[in-house]
C-alpha cells in the first residue's frame, strides 16, 4: 500500500488546495474538516517534546487549533518513563510554560 493511499481524504483535499491556491487559501477553504483521529501522541526526547508543545500553543494562539483539540495532543517521553518519579515529571511537563507561549494548565 502506498503512502498516498493511506492519507485521509481531508488531508489529500488540503494538499490539493494548497497546490492550487497556496497555504493561506487552503487553510481557509479546509476549515471545518475533521480528522478520523481523536487524539495524537508524540513520543520523543526533550527537544522534540518542547517543539511540539510550542507549535501546539502557537496554533491555538493563531486560532488554527481549539484548546479542546490541543488538549488531545500528547507529548510523551522516549525512551519511555519507567520510575514513578519519571512518570510524574512526564505528566507535569506537558503543562509547563515555554517562553510564555504554552498556556495549558
Amino acid at each position: 500500500m502506498s503512502n498516498e493511499a493511506t492519507k485521509p481524504h481531508h488531508f489529500k483535499r488540503y494538499l490539493r488546495l494548497k497546490a492550487e491556491h497556496g497555504a493561506e487559501q487552503a487553510i481557509a477553504l479546509s476549515q471545518g474538516e475533521r480528522s478520523r483521529y481523536n487524539e495524537i501522541w508524540y513520543f520523543g526526547p526533550p527537544r522534540v517534546r518542547r517543539q511540539v508543545r510550542r507549535e501546539r500553543a502557537r496554533l491555538v494562539e493563531r486560532g488554527s487549533l481549539s484548546q479542546a483539540e490541543a488538549d488531545r495532543i500528547y507529548t510523551l517521553w522516549y525512551p519511555l518513563a519507567k520510575t514513578v518519579e519519571e512518570k510524574q515529571q512526564e505528566a507535569d511537563e506537558d503543562g509547563v510554560d515555554l517562553d510564555g507561549i504554552d498556556r495549558r494548565e
